[in-house]
């Protein structure tokens, strides 16, 4: 193997190993977000920040040994067979642990979500009218629709 290659080669392994640390903290997230304590969550985001500017960090690094418009594919494809076989693996591990990452992201995102319309629900029984809009978890402004509900159940101007 060359230089770049070796280079490559080390890059892409510590890719997949933070891509199943990342994997590990969504695995961790989801019983949170389900029934934990959610106190935990903000170390747990923190640390999965921390593995994404590690990720971006590599990343960097990669892209400055491949030629710039070359895919890893095209890359490997130039490789000497010895070579070309252990970044091959590596490729498909990444893609096989990126599927999985974006699963797990996918379920606590629906989570946090689901969690989001109830507190918004919520809280819209629970507060008095006002003519304001509401901001949906998605960023989106909604206006208030109490009409399903026939009083609020908390009055702060009582």
């Amino acid at each position: 193997m060359n230089n770049n290659s070796n280079r490559l080669h080390s890059i892409l392994a510590q890719e997949a190993a933070l891509i199943v640390k990342m994997i590990a903290a969504e695995e961790e997230t989801t019983p949170l977000l389900l029934a934990g304590p959610a106190g935990e969550l903000p170390a747990l985001n923190s640390r999965k920040e921390e593995l994404i500017f590690q990720m971006q960090a590599l990343e960097q690094q990669r892209q400055q040994i491949l030629p710039r418009g070359t895919t890893l594919r095209e890359f490997i494809a130039k490789e000497q067979p010895a070579a070309a076989r252990g970044l091959e693996e590596l490729r498909e591990r990444l893609q096989e642990l990126q599927v999985c990452l974006r699963r797990r992201q996918k379920t606590n995102r629906e989570l946090l979500q689901n969690n989001l319309r109830f507190v918004a629900s919520v809280l819209d029984i629970l507060s008095p009218y006002s003519a304001g809009p509401l901001y949906a978890p998605g960023g989106e402004v909604q206006e208030k629709n109490r009409e399903t509900f026939a009083a609020v159940l908390l009055d702060d101007q009582a």
